[in-house]
């Protein structure tokens, strides 16, 4: 049997983006080898992604519905700066799928150093107050009704709004 080294190929952060979540793993989030447990990692995932869908939705009432694989390329180690970023793919009736991208920023004296550590993309779905699927534009509908002096991201209110 031969030992393989594989190569890293070294990336920069997304750039004229900003992460929706930037983090330092602690000791506590390591295994018995000292690199970043793989959970720790698709919990920042998750939140990332949940954020997203939250800002798009206009709602605190998201859910993970789907979770495509994982794999891992570079491992995470104590010091090193996580950055997640997303993207939004897909906006269905109620559900949004948004891709996540795990960058780990290694800050050394010698250099700094950056590598791609996951990808993954999940579905979320919005939520009623009842906690029944509801369609992504009754949610922005919902959120503009309450909030009269507030439009979204493009300045504008909502389809089929008098605004």
């Amino acid at each position: 049997m031969t030992n393989t080294v594989r190569e890293t190929r070294r990336v920069r952060l997304p750039e004229g983006k900003m992460p929706a979540l930037r983090v330092e793993p602690l000791p506590k989030d390591t295994n018995q080898h000292g690199d970043v447990f793989g959970g720790w990692v698709m919990s920042q995932v998750d939140l990332a992604g949940g954020i997203t869908a939250m800002r798009y939705c206009l709602s605190r009432k998201v859910v993970t519905r789907a979770v495509s694989s994982f794999t891992f390329e570079n491992p995470i180690r104590v010091g090193d700066v996580v950055s997640v970023y997303t993207d939004i793919v897909k906006v269905g009736t109620s559900s949004i799928t948004i891709k996540v991208e795990v960058y780990a920023e290694r800050l050394t004296k010698a250099h700094n150093t950056i590598d791609l550590v996951t990808q993954a993309t999940l579905v979320y779905v919005c939520l009623g107050p009842d906690g029944r699927p509801i369609p992504i534009e009754e949610s922005r509908k919902r959120y503009f009704e309450a909030h009269p002096e507030e439009t979204d991201d493009q300045g504008v209110a909502p389809l089929g709004s008098s605004n």
